[in-house]
């Protein structure tokens, strides 16, 4: 039968899920009609509500159609729940659909089955692929929770586990919308919902003491295995090794290259190997004592993690030196933080790190260990939405970090200014700082990077602030080693121009 286009009106839940049809896909289906007509009957209910068929109907009025071939269907308009399961399998069934709007379509037909058998509503994210729900519920609540999940299966023609996942998909997407450019497994793989708030997996670190074991003081490891520590015996002396001052091997200048230092350590590096006069290896609470780490400081990690960690931070010397003279502010956020060095020199002056990122876990658990109030975030800063950190945490004073800087190191290839990828991460610390608009900034890099600072300092220039910067050498400033960093001081020129008025 026919019914005339003037009587009929779209079903406004459509518009929830689906775009109308653009470009060439339009056009083809109007060419189609024009030539052929409409052969597929639109599915209206008996008050002429458009079930399935819009894109039809919507190309009829504009090329003048008075008339569209219908299919009544004998459904209960009064029951929206049945009419909502009606469309969903159509369009399901109909539609060539991509796997976001599939999902999309088959979580909200579990939550119309859901509210239809009067089951309480429950969370997508209590159902993963081969687990129970969360525990708490009632046995016959979890029953009806699973019936909804098997019911829905059913009806779409997926497993279980399918539907499990779709909810758990809706849920994160409804909670973050910009989520929805991503893909499914994108989206599955990498974000959860923590605390009602939706967070990439394994990145807001917290960590439990009473799970990973000690071996040294405030040293902590996830596994049994512990690295021997080197010994030499008497007979090394006829190498010709003295013990009467602390030596270091250093691989970088190859693995033989036995240096000696008398009034300073060299740099702590990942590849290096202190030993004291009897030839026994450093402890790692040794090392970090050459950093200037407090005693208390605690370390997650294998040995050489921990030493890593110990290597690559900002001495808290030195970033204590360095923020009492430029930093007034007081509340900050920290980038490329690892375990927490930078903090610590910051934290002595009464400043509070609000929130901070590191792409190693390991770092993560030492940081969040010692600033337990920090919200400590894990992944590559370039996941990181900016904007959305913004609005969490509110204002900041100012914004620390150390972009990576193995490109520029003398321990690495220095492939130059765009040669190495990571030497581009602090492209990532001046997005934070646009964002932000903090008062002031500070990052540290090794003094390589000087040969490009000019570069850097208009890139940070055209956002909104002038920059000066210092080379920083440990032994100036009563460090225990010579270790030279170059500090780029960031502040904005609106408090330039202040500051410059009030002492006009």
């Amino acid at each position: 039968m026919n019914q005339k286009i003037e009587l009929l009106k779209p079903y406004e839940f459509n518009k929830e899920f689906f775009d109308d049809l653009k470009g060439d896909d339009y056009d083809s289906l109007k060419e189609d009609i024009i030539e052929n007509g409409i052969k597929v009957d639109l599915h209206i209910t008996k008050s002429n509500t458009i079930l399935c068929g819009h894109q039809r109907w919507n190309i009829a009025k504009e090329l003048g159609l008075d008339e569209v071939p219908v299919k009544i269907v004998e459904i209960d308009e009064s029951d929206e729940n049945k009419v909502k399961e009606y469309v969903i399998k159509d369009n399901l069934l109909r539609r060539h659909l991509v796997t976001e709007q599939k999902y999309i379509l088959i979580a909200t037909l579990s939550e119309v089955y859901e509210v239809g058998r009067g089951a309480k509503e429950f969370q997508g994210n209590q159902y993963t692929s081969g687990e129970s729900p969360t525990s708490g519920h009632t046995a016959v609540e979890e029953q009806e929770r699973d019936d909804v999940l098997v019911k829905t299966a059913k009806a779409t023609g997926v497993s279980k586990s399918t539907v499990a996942s779709a909810r758990k998909y809706t849920e994160i997407i409804k909670a973050s919308p910009e989520l929805k450019k991503k893909k499914v497994s994108e989206v599955l793989n990498n974000y959860e919902i923590k605390d009602n708030k939706v967070v990439r997996k394994n990145t807001r670190i917290e960590t439990n003491l009473e799970k990973i074991n000690p071996y040294d003081s405030n040293m902590f490891h996830f596994t049994n295995n512990k690295r021997d520590l080197l010994n030499f015996n008497d007979e090394d002396e006829s190498l010709g090794y003295k013990f009467k001052e602390v030596i270091c091997v250093n691989v970088t200048h190859g693995e033989n290259d036995v240096r000696y230092y008398s009034n300073y350590y060299p740099t702590v590096l990942t590849m290096c190997c202190f030993v004291d006069r009897l030839g026994k290896e450093f402890s790692l609470r040794d090392y970090a004592r050459v950093q200037d780490f407090p005693e208390d400081f605690k370390f997650v990690g294998t040995s050489q993690e921990i030493k890593r960690q110990i290597g690559e931070a900002v001495s808290p010397k030195m970033g204590e030196y360095i923020i009492k003279k430029y930093i007034k502010g007081k509340d900050y956020v920290e980038l490329f933080s690892g375990c927490g060095g930078f903090s610590v020199g910051a934290h002595k002056l009464g400043k509070k790190c609000l929130w901070c990122n590191d792409f190693n876990k390991y770092s993560g658990h030492s940081f969040k260990l010692n600033f337990p109030d920090t919200n400590v975030f894990i992944g590559d800063v370039k996941d990181i939405n900016e904007k959305k950190i913004h609005k969490e945490i509110g204002y900041v004073d100012f914004i620390i970090g150390g972009p990576p800087c193995q490109g520029f190191s003398s321990a690495g290839q220095r492939l130059g200014f765009k040669g190495d990828s990571r030497n581009n991460l602090y492209l990532d610390f001046l997005r934070f700082i646009k964002e932000f608009k903090p008062k002031q900034f500070i990052m540290e890099n090794v003094k390589e990077i000087e040969i490009h600072k000019e570069e850097i300092i208009k890139d940070f220039k055209k956002i909104g602030y002038n920059v000066k910067t210092e080379l920083v050498n440990g032994l100036d400033i009563g460090m225990k080693q010579k270790r030279i960093r170059v500090f780029f001081i960031g502040l904005k020129m609106e408090e330039l121009k202040e500051d410059g008025n009030k002492r006009g």
